[in-house]
């Protein structure tokens, strides 16, 4: 048994001969749990992932979309257990049907780079090196609405960009930006606290990890984060998940001696 969220568990019953894998996922709460991401580690599916394609079905025999995340080790899908029930889910070898994107990251170097990210819920973006060219953005994260569960913020940047459709109204593209970062934390940016907040500036690299279907994963560097008149390393690692109304991050900062910047960069110590 494998604790998934604390509150839904997993059990593993594989069938050789018809070589697939029951997955039983239990419920024990009072309230049903509808379209939640569980993870089952590759390794106890009785699945060859690297050389065979798997179709995993619902107790109805509806196919459900899954990810394999890029580790290989480990498989994602959206599960609905009524209350203080379980379902019962089945892997099996066959050719799966594309899964529509309920999550999904872009780089966007035709919007001064951009890092865009978003689920069926909400999208959100973060400022690249491309901007501070022109501007000098904080390293706060911008939110924007959106009444579609499709990714939307692909469609809003080629408005913008291409038909003069402002992406901060509401064009009929299925949401709008409508959130004034300025050079503030934003919508979940995060930043060292002394006597004052040392706010930053806009990511030097990224690194996307995940990118949907079901979850997105992407890490941002920052070279210079300014705290006392030392600088310092950040590493700002997002996971947005499908349906989820906020997205998780895991911030690192490295780096103990001071670094001589260039001379672009020393506004930033008076922010």
């Amino acid at each position: 048994m494998k604790n998934i969220f604390l509150v839904l568990s997993i059990f593993l019953l594989a069938s050789c001969a018809a070589k697939s894998t029951k997955i039983v996922v239990n419920n024990p709460l009072g309230f049903d749990r509808n379209k939640e991401i569980v993870e089952v580690s590759a390794s106890k599916l009785n699945a060859d992932f690297a050389n065979k394609t798997y179709v995993l079905k619902d107790a109805k025999g509806a196919e459900v979309g899954y990810q394999l995340l890029s580790d290989n080790q480990t498989l994602i899908f959206q599960v609905n257990v009524p209350a203080n029930d379980s379902v019962t889910y089945t892997l099996q070898e066959g050719k799966p049907a594309p899964v529509a994107a309920r999550a999904h990251v872009r780089f966007v170097p035709e919007r001064k780079d951009d890092i865009s990210w978003e689920n069926d819920i909400v999208a959100y973006r973060m400022y690249g090196p491309a901007l501070m060219k022109t501007e000098h953005p904080s390293n706060g994260v911008d939110i924007w609405m959106k009444y579609k569960d499709e990714p939307v913020a692909d469609s809003l940047y080629a408005g913008e960009l291409q038909r003069k459709l402002s992406y901060h109204e509401d064009n009929g593209l299925g949401g709008l930006d409508g959130y004034d970062v300025n050079h503030t934390l934003g919508a979940g940016g995060a930043a060292p606290y002394t006597t004052k907040l040392w706010i930053g500036n806009a990511f030097d690299r990224y690194k996307i990890v995940e990118s949907g279907p079901l979850r997105s994963v992407f890490t941002l560097s920052y070279d210079t984060i300014p705290v006392n008149g030392s600088y310092y390393l950040e590493t700002f690692t997002v996971t947005c998940d499908a349906v989820r109304r906020i997205f998780q991050a895991e911030l690192k900062f490295e780096g103990e001696n001071p670094v001589k910047l260039p001379p672009e960069f020393i506004w930033t110590k008076t922010v």
